[in-house]
Formats: structure tokens, C-alpha cells, sequence
């Protein structure tokens, strides 16, 4: 049985290239069929003048493009919401998660049964927690509302006002996506070395100096990655805002992604829509470079 493993072993050495392709091939059909083709049919469509009901669009060049640039709303509302949302949630959520993780990387009694609850937020539909918060906070009969004006508070009205209806926003993504780096810090804390923090604890170093001195540059690599992941995923949210505000009042609230698809499937504009969507990627696109590389000199910088 050994030999016959052995032989195998050298079959799949000398036919190296041929089976290494066949092992990526499932993956780079399907990569093909749902990532690549739409993302050209995409452009063809931003290129288009193409209403939902007819089926096929005629080219129309980059009016499409220059349609949506030259609306003042697509940069004081749409763009702007969009870079504050991410920059406010993800900065919230890396903080929220660093402090929760070092809370959790202890011993106590239920330690395990706590650290699964930390999951319950990442097991619950965004949708349906964007409609959780707008059930909670309901003008009419939402519990938070209750509870304010039991106690003499007058609660505002949330969804009402640009500013409020954003925070509610930013609460469920926030609420959903700190455990998310919470389990990530917690696990890099587990495997942290406990002599780097006692030598510093030796030299006199503070609890404060020793998170930052040696606890913190032995997080950043951790940080990096989940920050690169979750920017990416926070610029193109769509649920929570969508749940919850439906982009109003009025057209205040809107994000990228709930711009492209009122432009697409409200106001049946799918070239526009598409065009948004174009636009969106290459935003992200530049944006996440120049975050990849400041993350690769914040990681490696020693």
C-alpha cells in the first residue's frame, strides 16, 4: 500500500502543470460564468441606454457617465455618505474590537458560553437587523421610544432628520461587525507570547505602554487584514441602509450601492444604474490601493 502511495505521489509530481490545472479549473469556471461576464455585461450596460422593459440598450456612449458626475447630489450626498459611513463604521468597529477581545482574553467562569454569544450578532440576516433597528426605534411604538418617555426624555424623531437616520444606520452595521474583530484580536491574543509583556512589565512599562508598545505592533497584521476586508465590504453596504431608511429622508441617506440601485430598479434608468455601479468599483478600487499600501507600511513598520 505504501509503494502503490509512493507511485501516486510521483504521478502527480511529474504531471505537476496539468494537475494543478485541473485542480483551479471548477474555480476559474465559475469565476468566469458569475464574476467575470457580469462584471462586462456591467459596462456594456453603463455604455447603454437600456430601459428595464425593452430588453436590449443602444449605445449611447459615456453620457450615462457624465449624467451622473454632473449631478451636485451624487457628490454632497451620495460619495460623501459613503466615505463617512466607512471611515465612522470601521473605525468604530477596529476600536470596539480591540477593547472586546482584550476583555474576553481571559479565564472566568462561563468564558466559553460568553465568547459564543460574542457570534450571535454574525449569525443574524442583515436585513433582519436593519429591520430589528427599525422596529426599535419606530416613532409610533418602538421600545426605545417607550423607554425615553417613560423617563421624561422626549425621544426625537429618528428617521426624520438626515443625522439620525445615519446613526441608526451606522448602530446595526457597527453592532453586527465588531464581534467580527473581536474573535480575530481575541485569536492573535491567544497565540500572543506572554515574555515580550513581561519583560516590559519588568522594565517598569505601565499597562497602557505595554498594549501599546507590544501588545498593539503584534495586532497589526491581524488589524491590517480585517480593516482591508471589512472597508470594502462597509463601501459597498447596501442592507442596513436599505432596511432601515430606504436612503431618506428623502434621497439624504443614500450610499453608493442604494444610489445605482434606485437609478436601476426604482427609477428604471438600468444604464445609469450600471454606471453608478462602474463608478462605485473604480472608487473602491483606487481607494483600496492607497489603503493597501498604507496598511503594508503601518504592518511592517517595526
Amino acid at each position: 500500500m505504501l509503494e502503490n502511495l509512493k507511485d501516486i505521489t510521483k504521478d502527480l509530481v511529474d504531471k505537476k502543470p496539468a494537475f494543478m490545472v485541473q485542480l483551479i479549473l471548477p474555480a476559474l469556471v465559475f469565476m468566469f460564468l458569475f464574476q467575470i461576464i457580469p462584471i462586462f455585461h456591467g459596462i456594456y450596460t453603463s455604455l447603454t441606454e437600456y430601459p428595464l422593459w425593452q430588453g436590449y440598450g443602444t449605445f449611447v456612449g459615456l453620457k450615462n457617465y457624465i449624467s451622473i458626475l454632473s449631478k451636485p447630489h451624487f457628490y454632497t450626498v451620495v460619495l460623501l455618505n459613503t466615505v463617512l459611513f466607512t471611515i465612522i463604521a470601521v473605525s468604530v468597529e477596529v476600536c470596539g474590537g480591540i477593547a472586546i477581545g482584550h476583555l474576553f482574553n481571559r479565564s472566568f467562569k462561563g468564558e466559553y458560553i460568553a465568547r459564543s454569544l460574542l457570534l450571535l450578532p454574525l449569525m443574524i440576516s442583515r436585513v433582519i437587523s436593519g429591520v430589528m433597528v427599525r422596529w426599535i426605534f419606530n416613532d409610533q411604538y418602538g421600545i426605545f421610544n417607550v423607554l425615553l418617555r417613560g423617563i421624561g426624555i422626549q425621544p426625537p424623531s429618528w428617521f426624520s432628520e438626515r443625522s439620525t437616520a445615519m446613526f441608526l444606520s451606522l448602530l446595526a452595521e457597527v453592532w453586527t461587525w465588531t464581534p467580527w474583530y473581536a474573535i480575530f484580536v481575541l485569536a492573535a491574543l491567544q497565540v500572543q507570547p506572554a515574555e515580550p509583556k513581561e519583560a516590559a512589565r519588568v522594565d517598569g512599562a505601565n499597562a497602557w505602554q505595554v498594549f501599546w508598545h507590544v501588545t498593539l505592533p503584534f495586532l497589526k497584521p491581524v488589524i491590517a487584514v480585517c480593516t482591508l476586508i471589512r472597508t470594502f465590504d462597509a463601501f459597498a453596504q447596501f442592507d442596513h441602509v436599505w432596511t432601515i431608511t430606504r436612503g431618506g429622508p428623502g434621497r439624504s441617506t443614500e450610499l453608493l450601492s442604494v444610489f445605482a440601485y434606485k437609478e436601476s430598479f426604482i427609477y428604471l434608468k438600468m444604464g445609469q444604474g450600471a454606471a453608478a455601479g462602474m463608478i462605485s468599483a473604480f472608487v473602491m478600487l483606487i481607494f483600496g490601493l492607497l489603503l493597501f499600501r498604507r496598511f503594508y507600511r503601518f504592518t511592517y513598520r517595526l
